[in-house]
């Protein structure tokens, strides 16, 4: 993009990327009044375009914003191409797998109020959203092109192709929905665990810059568990009612993606979620009744009864992951977090209010 300083005192632009918003033509030289004697390769970080100045300055300077030194050498107005709000839109697109799920769908509306350009993906194309599926590699690079960043879900089998595709593009960074069971105890015989341990391990060697997500158990979880019956009027078969979990909103969970994609400071950061509250599965229960407005009873069933039923709507690995989470929170009062307040600057959700916005799923 540049060429070495002249005598010390002048850049040459080289690409119509680094002169954006500097009002500098291709290949004129920018004058630095004094010269830079002391900045070094830090004076190349003035003719970077503005959504990548700061992450550049960061590295380079070791800090957000210039030094004073900095702002005494720069011209007045690269200078506050280097200070802009940190929270700007980015002018590069970023890309959202997954876009109709329960997350991708928040991460999505997120980032387009934030004003940021997003390319929306799906194995369903429509006018909204471009064909791209992990399981068919061929899909990925016209998907990332012209791409700054990428919102995934863990996906083990196509990770490299994904790793390949997105440095090919010139990505700079991934935020991954990945999963609190890798922090738990006993992961290493966790199949969900060791998945996303997989798609972790990828992005940390790709080169690329990379933000994890790991929630605990969702609170939307709920809607395959108890639904149907409670549509239909039925008891609420549970095997421990007294079990203890913190479910977590898919909104908080995707309100932490959203923070890692616009603001600066959550590159090679991973952050484990849980929701506010630790409650029995009666009392979860108990809020979707609040919610639609009539009581819900509950059946005590087995474990293999339980099974069963979870079974119904939910593959082995995940039915044998909520049957270990019931069994523990019998006997241990699980995590909450306050990392969703610490770093959007709202509370979390908590059950109560997940259950009024989802009332309508569970009506008749």
């Amino acid at each position: 993009m540049v060429e070495p300083p002249i005598g010390g005192s002048e850049l040459t632009l080289r690409s119509p990327v680094a002169t954006v918003g500097t009002g500098v033509r291709v290949g004129r030289a920018v004058p630095l009044t004094p010269a830079p004697r002391t900045l070094g390769n830090a004076a190349y970080a003035i003719i970077f375009a503005p959504t990548t100045v700061p992450r550049f300055v960061r590295d380079i300077l070791g800090g957000d914003s210039p030094s004073p030194e900095t702002r005494r050498v720069l011209p007045t107005r690269l200078v506050k191409l280097l200070t802009e709000d940190q929270r700007r839109p980015h002018t590069m697109v970023t890309v959202v797998f997954g876009a109709r799920g329960s997350v991708g769908r928040h991460v999505a509306a997120g980032l387009t109020a934030s004003g940021v350009p997003v390319r929306l993906t799906s194995r369903t194309p429509d006018a909204s959203h471009v064909a791209a599926d992990l399981d068919m590699p061929e899909t990925l690079p016209a998907v990332l092109e012209g791409a700054s960043q990428v919102f995934l879900y863990a996906k083990p089998a196509g990770i490299d192709e994904f790793v390949a595709a997105a440095r090919s593009a010139g990505v700079r960074h991934v935020v991954l929905l990945s999963s609190g069971a890798i922090v738990q105890p006993g992961a290493d015989r966790n199949p969900i665990a060791r998945d996303h341990r997989v798609v972790e391990s990828a992005l940390q060697e790709s080169g690329l810059s990379w933000t994890f997500i790991r929630p605990g158990m969702f609170a939307t979880n709920t809607r395959w568990w108890w639904m149907r019956a409670i549509k239909e009027g039925q008891a609420v078969r549970l095997p421990y009612p007294e079990a203890l979990t913190a479910p977590v909103s898919e909104r908080d969970i995707a309100a932490l993606a959203v923070t890692a994609l616009t603001e600066r400071g959550h590159g090679r950061q991973a952050y484990t979620l849980y929701g506010p509250q630790a409650l029995t599965l009666r009392e979860q229960v108990g809020h979707i009744g609040t919610a639609i407005g009539r009581p819900i009873p509950i059946e005590v069933v087995t474990p293999e009864q339980a099974r069963a039923d979870l079974g119904r709507t939910m593959p082995a690995m995940g039915v044998e992951a909520i049957m270990r989470a019931w069994t523990e929170g019998v006997d241990v009062v699980p995590e909450t977090s306050v990392i969703v307040e610490k770093l959007t600057g709202r509370p979390a959700q908590t059950f109560a209010e997940w259950a009024r916005d989802h009332a309508d799923d569970f009506r008749l």
